[in-house]
């Protein structure tokens, strides 16, 4: 299950630019 933590990463980054 460390695909799905990679997307949530991913997400967070550009959430946060």
């Amino acid at each position: 299950m460390t695909h799905f933590y990679s997307y949530f990463i991913l997400i967070s980054m550009v959430f946060h630019l």
